[in-house]
């Protein structure tokens, strides 16, 4: 009876215990909520409700209160009989958990202020994770983990997104009649789908106009940032918000944030690229939306930004321009040769790989003779070239620009990169002046004149002849590396290349960017970097807003940076070593021919008179294109300046005014959808063309390769009609995408903070034009000695 009395009082006692834990938990829970909540309406970082549940406890728990007696009364006996003890008394409170295995009763939780962590990952409704009270629109940043910019390619660039406010962006900040904003996200555009928080960030979005940041749009979609040729289609989503409003600059970055919406749009971000790639588009994870509950008042949906670039582009691509010339020639040396001019062919690569390398031929006109045909040397590729025996021991000298600053056409030796690949060999005495030279020689008509001439005949009777092994052998011979020729090698044609550079020679190489070694070309033989017809019509429709300013600025930068190039001390050192070399070889003709001609003299007068001639091309044609650019330019922006008299700002809008002008934006956004849509099929025109001609560049090195003449004949035949098409299909992308961004500058002038920016851009343009124009008054050429 003792027994049963004694562990029925241990029974009650933990029951009471039990007991007063959940009636004490509930209590805990609630000051622990509203302290959290005042930690979040001030900013502090909330702290991690997993966490105690993910952390063993340091100590042992503290042991239970003793029950009312004295001392603690022993573990009770097992039990003497199979009778069952008798139940606690009834109780409407919920049954306490079972005891443990030992006789004590269960500790209490440690104390803590901190709450059990929610049953999901979704805040408590009303915390300030999804209402952020009285905060200006400035502080809001949301997290940019969640965030993806809309992308400027080129220009000008059309931003489509939604918002769901009436909210008005006025000096850096963003008023609302409601009294505070919510910031959420959605997994899906679906308004019952579950929407995880997005905690306010510490970073801030920049409202510098000329960044990436400037023009950003945030967007509630469901995976994709797409372009407007897509988002006229179907499926919505919540709300955005321009980043300049974010960030509390809207009237620095010029951005127009039309205020509702009206239809369904799928895309978040189209950055029009004048320059031909229209659209760029990014997957995110999942959706931000922030939004207000302010009266949705009109029917547009589309942020207009214009970001002027000031970064040059590769003019290599642009129509008109081809600094990736195919050479039929290519029985030059692979990117892994090293000391042989080996007959191999250069196959298994893009037209892009096709650079300038491996024997070439030439044809130079002799009149009365006719022709005389030849080859150059092949030598080693960018990989290859300061490798192995004969190269090894070469200074390594690689020259691309100093920036990508339209501004800046500076060169910068990058020694031995680690991206040789990206360069070409390159030549500092052009190929081409060895054919130059022969016709000037000769007295070709057209070529530069010199001061005597020599008979046609001699070059048809000794350039190619095989020269006798003794009398080559005991010439007078420049300091670089000699070739082992065989018989039908050893003839004055090798000898003169071998001056300028090959395989064994090295020294007078460097690596070179290809645009720049393609317009040097160009200047050096006398025609111009960019065709004059193509340069013009690119400067006009870079005035009226058609194409990126910058495809014709840069190939004024690019011309400037050959001059620059040229006049580097390493280069200028090659180039006049690569004179003297062909010089010495060709003092050697008497003792070669038996026939008495100065050809050595000739040589230096005429790459003397070469190198005047490369100086005044090239300034001939930037004053030219200076002048032209300049002109179209000043056009234009005296219309754009009587048109920023007329429109009047925002601020001054009626709302009448501001529906009439979304009215008219949403047309023009639907125009430009199917005009998105014309220019990616020109996109994709272009694309399948260049991969055709690439296919048929390989087949004609192939097919040289097994000497096969009729199935090169027929390749060469393909390459040449696809190169038809492939202008053509280049042609068709300008166009198309010519009428986007004239789409785009139909909208750009409907805004004035817009036009603004239009306007100082292209003062800003017409300055960079300016300096090129101090420049071009200053270029020259290095002396041939």
């Amino acid at each position: 009876m003792h027994t049963l009395s004694l562990r029925s009082f241990l029974l009650l006692c933990a029951f009471a215990f039990a007991c007063l834990q959940a009636l004490t938990i509930p209590e805990q829970h609630r000051s622990s909520l509203s302290l959290r909540d005042l930690k979040l309406e001030n900013s502090v970082e909330p702290l991690d409700l997993d966490r105690r549940a993910k952390k063993p406890p340091t100590k042992p728990p503290p042991p239970p209160p003793p029950p009312p007696k004295s001392n603690p009364p022993p573990p009770p006996p097992p039990p003497t009989s199979k009778a069952a003890p008798p139940p606690p008394p009834p109780s409407s409170a919920p049954p306490p958990p079972p005891p443990p295995a030992s006789s004590n009763p269960p500790p209490p939780p440690p104390a803590s202020s901190n709450p059990p962590p929610p049953s999901s990952s979704s805040p408590p409704k009303g915390s300030p994770s999804s209402a952020l009270s009285a905060t200006p629109a400035s502080s809001i940043v949301p997290s940019t983990s969640n965030l993806v910019p809309s992308t400027s390619i080129s220009g000008s660039t059309l931003s489509s997104a939604v918002s769901s406010s009436s909210s008005s962006v006025s000096s850096g900040s963003l008023s609302s009649s409601a009294s505070s904003i919510s910031l959420s996200s959605s997994v899906s555009s679906d308004a019952s789908s579950s929407s995880p928080s997005v905690a306010p960030s510490s970073s801030s979005l920049s409202s510098d106009p000329l960044s990436p940041s400037a023009s950003t749009v945030l967007s509630t979609v469901s995976g994709s940032l797409t372009s407007p040729s897509q988002s006229a289609a179907s499926s919505s989503f919540d709300s955005s918000l321009s980043a300049s409003a974010i960030s509390g600059s809207p009237t620095a970055s010029g951005s127009v944030s039309l205020s509702s919406v009206s239809s369904s749009v799928q895309s978040s971000v189209s950055a029009s690229a004048i320059s031909g790639s229209i659209t760029s588009s990014a997957s995110i994870s999942d959706s931000t939306s922030l939004s207000s509950t302010s009266t949705i008042s009109s029917s547009s949906s589309v942020v207009i930004d214009y970001v002027h670039p000031t970064t040059a582009v590769n003019t290599c691509d642009l129509l008109g321009v081809d600094c990736y010339e195919d050479w039929d020639e290519f029985d030059g040396v692979f990117d892994d040769s090293d000391d042989t001019n080996s007959t191999a062919p250069f196959a298994n690569n893009t037209r892009r790989a096709l650079t300038k390398r491996g024997d070439r031929d030439f044809k130079a006109t002799i009149p009365p003779v006719g022709t005389l045909p030849f080859q150059s040397l092949g030598y080693p590729g960018p990989k290859a070239l300061f490798t192995g025996r004969n190269g090894a021991g070469v200074s390594a000298h690689s020259f691309s620009f100093k920036s990508n600053d339209l501004d800046d056409f500076s060169i910068e030796d990058f020694n031995n990169p680690s991206n040789p690949g990206d360069y070409v060999v390159e030549h500092i005495i052009e190929l081409q002046s060895i054919k130059l030279f022969i016709e000037a020689a000769v007295g070709n008509p057209g070529s530069i004149k010199l001061s005597k001439t020599v008979p046609a005949q001699f070059f048809q009777d000794w350039w190619t002849v095989t020269l006798d092994e003794n009398d080559v052998a005991t010439r007078s011979q420049p300091k670089i590396t000699q070739a082992k020729f065989s018989d039908k090698e050893r003839t004055l044609n090798n000898l003169i290349f071998q001056s300028l550079g090959s395989s064994f020679n090295r020294a007078d190489f460097v690596l070179c960017q290809p645009e720049i070694n393609s317009y040097k070309k160009s200047v050096w033989i006398g025609e111009s970097p960019m065709g004059d017809k193509r340069f013009q019509a690119y400067a006009d429709d870079v005035a009226i807003g058609g194409a990126d300013e910058r495809d014709h600025l840069s190939a004024l930068r690019t011309t400037l940076a050959v001059y620059s190039y040229l006049n580097h001390a390493e280069v200028k050192s090659r180039l006049q070593s690569a004179v003297a070399n062909v010089e010495t070889e060709l003092s050697n003709v008497k003792h070669l021919t038996k026939e008495d001609h100065d050809l050595a003299g000739l040589w230096i007068e005429f790459m003397s008179a070469l190198l005047l001639r490369t100086e005044k091309n090239g300034r001939d044609w930037l004053t030219k294109s200076i002048t032209y650019s300049n002109n179209a330019y000043q056009k234009e922006l005296d219309n754009l300046l009587a048109l920023q008299k007329k429109l009047k700002p925002d601020s001054q809008l009626t709302q009448a005014e501001k529906l009439a002008r979304d009215k008219k934006v949403d047309a023009l956004t639907k125009e430009r959808t199917t005009l998105d849509q014309a220019a990616r099929k020109a996109d994709r025109d272009v694309e399948d063309s260049e991969k055709r001609l690439h296919g048929y560049t390989s087949d004609v090195a192939a097919a040289r390769a097994k000497k096969d003449t009729a199935a090169e004949n027929a390749a060469k035949t393909k390459r040449e009609a696809e190169k038809k098409v492939l202008e053509q299909a280049k042609t068709a992308k300008y166009e198309a995408d010519k009428k986007v961004n004239l789409k785009n500058r139909e909208m750009h002038v409907l805004y004035r903070q817009v036009l603004d920016k239009i306007i100082d851009a292209i003062k800003k343009d017409m300055k960079t034009l300016d300096g090129y124009s101090a420049a071009t008054k200053k270029i020259s050429m290095p002396s041939a000695t």
